[in-house]
């Protein structure tokens, strides 16, 4: 439940991250930037490492460390090695979810689903606007945006945006309660790899009322436009 818990926060947050940059500012000029460097990858693979810990009663440290391999628009493959084998596959069509030590497997047609067929990073920009009232502001050499939600949220009622207009990537990412409590936090690095800005480490801290959870996630050995074949993602 915890881990589902982080797992929506990372991604309403990244969601958010990619759809508000083109909501202010110059939208046209945003959308070019944020094109531009995205519109290099075609497909990228990198090992990964997560890191876990968290006060809860009984919670106990995590370490997990697997591969993610991503073929844009809508294909993306996650395995875990350690400490369970794992694999969750997104090919745009069917989500699967493979045990590999019970041989257990899960298959969800997307199409009967509200889940996203494309990769969060390639989802309409226009379609935050439907959730999120923005605002922007300069801070220092950087741009912070705030998104406030537009409809009743028992989760979330605000969440912030650090800009860094060198790259045009969040920095920092802030979510907040309807009361206006900071619940959830991403800070993120970057590596130009290929000629491509990719994020290479993030650091988040989700606050629940029972207790806090942090995560480390870092991603080594990344190759970015090597030609990742579509059998890639058949499970």
């Amino acid at each position: 439940m915890v881990k589902r818990i982080v797992s929506v926060f990372m991604a309403l947050s990244f969601v958010f991250a990619v759809s508000v940059l083109a909501s202010d500012l110059s939208i046209d000029e945003l959308i070019k930037n944020i094109q531009s460097n995205q519109s290099q990858i075609k497909d990228m693979s990198a090992d990964m490492a997560t890191k876990m810990s968290s006060n809860m009663k009984g919670a106990k440290d995590i370490e997990q460390k697997g591969k993610i391999t991503i073929k844009y628009p809508n294909k993306t493959k996650m395995e875990m090695f350690e400490p369970s084998r794992q694999v969750t596959i997104n090919n745009g069509k069917k989500m699967i979810m493979i045990d590999k030590n019970s041989g257990q497997r899960y298959e969800q047609d997307l199409s009967k689903t509200n889940m996203p067929m494309n990769n969060a990073d390639n989802m309409d920009f226009q379609k935050a606007k439907e959730y999120f009232n923005f605002s922007v502001k300069k801070e220092g050499d950087k741009y912070l945006i705030t998104g406030k939600t537009k409809k009743e949220n028992k989760l979330i009622g605000k969440m912030e945006i650090l800009i860094n207009p060198d790259k045009w990537l969040p920095e920092k990412i802030k979510a907040y309660n309807p009361q206006n409590k900071l619940i959830s936090e991403t800070d993120m690095e970057y590596e130009k790899i290929s000629n491509c800005w990719v994020m290479v480490k993030s650091k988040s801290s989700v606050t629940m009322p029972n207790g806090s959870m942090k995560m480390d996630m870092e991603y080594k050995n990344v190759k970015i436009n090597k030609g990742i074949g579509d059998g890639e993602f058949d499970g």
